[in-house]
């Protein structure tokens, strides 16, 4: 069914419970499409991208040992106006994931939901974001079934950049450019105002080893440095400079 065929609301059953998905009324649905930064699909340009924008994600992440914890990471999101004639519901199992196909490929939206009942109920509505990452085949689908850029309603107002998001923004790319490259003896600065040499990566790169002299040979001693806790835009102008 097509989301355009659905008045209000559609429900279905899947593996014996009931799913309710309700539509916001309105012509088209604006997806955003999460890139992460200076990645091929973060670069594609086409007509049917109604904007771009820069925004900060944030991950959530489980594991035995450690529990649950997040991660941010600079991104810059795709946005596309697309009819919803062109998008089809699939009729499974949704929980706040609701699958529909455009363009034959298979896309998720992220929505809010809740059980209703005996059953589960899902809102769509007018602006959605899909998950991070989609390959470029994937966006440039998306872009060939949205509206083009200039033929956007008049009265469409696109999501614009989060003032209060920039300046972590700006920090995220500084460290994921800085950490790629650190090389040992390189001086990094800490949020306290230390200045340490850079020694080597650890713990899945989330800690650096540090320590008080460029390298190891003599007495020396050893610092594990959590990335969040280096100033990375000093860290920057040290590197630049060439001194601490």
């Amino acid at each position: 069914m097509l989301l355009s065929e659905i008045r209000n609301h559609h429900s279905f059953t899947d593996k014996g419970r009931r799913f309710t998905v309700k539509v916001e009324p309105g012509d088209n649905i604006l997806l955003i499409a999460g890139c992460h930064w200076n990645s091929p699909a973060s670069r594609l340009e086409h007509p049917g991208i109604a904007g771009k924008r820069r925004e900060v994600y944030n991950f959530k992440h489980y594991s035995r040992t450690r529990g649950k914890w997040w991660t941010s990471k600079p991104g810059m999101s795709l946005l596309f106006l697309v009819p919803k004639t062109a998008m089809t519901l699939v009729e499974e199992a949704t929980y706040s994931y609701v699958k529909v196909l455009i363009g034959g490929r298979r896309y998720t939206l992220d929505v809010s939901g809740g059980t209703d009942g005996d059953g589960w109920t899902d809102w769509v509505h007018n602006e959605v974001h899909i998950s991070v990452g989609h390959p470029v085949s994937d966006l440039r689908n998306l872009a060939e079934q949205a509206i083009p850029r200039d033929r956007l309603p008049e009265d469409l107002n696109l999501p614009a950049e989060r003032p209060a998001d920039m300046a972590t923004w700006e920090r995220l790319v500084q460290e994921r450019d800085i950490w790629a490259t650190l090389k040992q003896g390189d001086r990094i600065v800490a949020s306290n105002g230390r200045v340490y040499f850079f020694l080597e990566r650890h713990g899945r790169k989330q800690q650096l080893l540090a320590s008080d002299r460029p390298d190891r040979n003599g007495p020396t001693s050893l610092w594990r440095i959590s990335r969040s806790n280096v100033d990375w835009a000093r860290t920057a102008e040290v590197l630049k400079q060439g001194c601490p």
